[in-house]
């Protein structure tokens, strides 16, 4: 599509360059070989007037003096007609001419490179001939006329100048806008990324502890003291996994794990990682006992899946910690060390078991 727009500005260009090549040349014709010739100048015969006789000597004094003043009326008219043709020649001449300096204009605007050399060539043409007619063929009179093509050619080099120097500006700030833009874009990318890092755990795509801790926040406020429960799932044992498998294997496991939790989650159970391999849960509305530990069964029935990585299978279980709003704590901070403390209770007598903050 470029190409074509290229394609049809060359075309258009070169079509303007041969309209004003014409145009011009057709009236510097006109001013140096045809406006003489219509306007009658340098063409007038010498003698007394068609109609006017002359007398012969010692005539009648009357009709001697008779002849003399229509000589003289004659001679006068004919005087003021040459006047009146030169002065419509001048003013035909200069409004041409200054047509021709437009034209001149409007090409090295409109086609820079290639009417520059245009309009200096026809120029050249104009000035030359006015040159060899004074020169050549002893005709001062055509000096005034080659000021046109000469001033001309001053002109379209300035604006020549002009354009070029406008043109290499316009590239320099078209570069210094595409590298602002691009820079913008960098950093806009960078505080995308860094939001997201603020927010999220880059291994499994959860949200992380601070993301967490502000959606308990919310839900205190947005809630209106309506009750959740927190359920904090603490994977048992996971140091030893990283030991005998590698801390590779117990990434995957990890992001394994996410994304089996978002399924049973779904959109009413608001999921995050909340520490190195502990997964926090917030459940809506006043849940009863029994629908909780429904709940943990289904976290437990994904850790008790075999995991395959590599030539490796892998299952966990986890430790859970279980707190209320408002029965256990009224914050964010009383909540998790609510169930920071159920979880580590639920370790310390036995692990793979679930602890509600209220019952130790």
């Amino acid at each position: 599509m470029q190409k074509n727009e290229n394609s049809n500005s060359s075309a258009s260009q070169i079509i303007g360059l041969a309209v004003y090549t014409v145009a011009y040349l057709a009236i510097w014709y006109f001013l140096t070989f045809k406006l003489q010739s219509i306007m009658g100048m340098g063409s007038a015969a010498g003698g007394p007037p068609a109609g006017v006789a002359g007398g012969p000597p010692g005539g009648a004094p009357g009709g001697a003096a008779a002849e003399g003043a229509a000589a003289a009326a004659a001679a006068a008219g004919t005087a003021a007609e040459m006047a009146r043709k030169s002065a419509i020649m001048s003013a035909t001449s200069g409004v041409l001419s200054q047509i021709q300096v437009l034209l001149s204009a409007f090409i090295v605007l409109g086609a820079p490179k290639k009417g520059f050399i245009n309009a200096i060539v026809v120029n050249l043409i104009s000035l030359a001939t006015c040159i060899i007619k004074v020169v050549a063929l002893d005709q001062i009179s055509s000096l005034p006329g080659a000021i046109i093509p000469a001033s001309t050619i001053i002109l379209v080099s300035i604006i020549t100048a002009f354009s070029t120097r406008l043109s290499l500006k316009n590239a320099e700030l078209s570069k210094n806008y595409e590298q602002l833009m691009d820079t913008n874009r960098i950093i806009r990318e960078k505080d995308e990324k860094l939001s997201y890092l603020a927010y999220y755990d880059i291994l499994t795509s959860l949200p992380n502890r601070h993301l967490f801790i502000e959606k308990i926040d919310e839900t205190i406020v947005n809630n209106n003291n309506m009750p959740f429960t927190v359920v904090l799932a603490d994977i048992d044992n996971f140091k030893m996994i990283n030991n005998t498998y590698g801390s590779s294997s117990g990434d995957v496991l990890l992001a394994t794990y996410a994304e089996k939790f978002k399924t049973i989650c779904g959109d009413s159970v608001f999921l995050g990682r909340i520490g190195g391999n502990e997964y926090g849960f917030i459940l809506q509305g006043n849940m009863s006992e029994a629908n909780i530990l429904n709940f943990i069964e289904k976290i437990q029935n994904v850790l008790s899946e075999p995991v395959q990585i590599g030539s490796d299978i892998i299952s966990a279980t986890a430790s859970y910690g279980i707190a209320s709003y408002p029965n256990n704590a009224v914050s964010s901070s009383d909540i998790l060390n609510c169930v920071n403390s159920a979880v580590s209770y639920a370790k310390s007598n036995g692990k793979n078991r679930p602890c509600f903050y209220e019952q130790y």
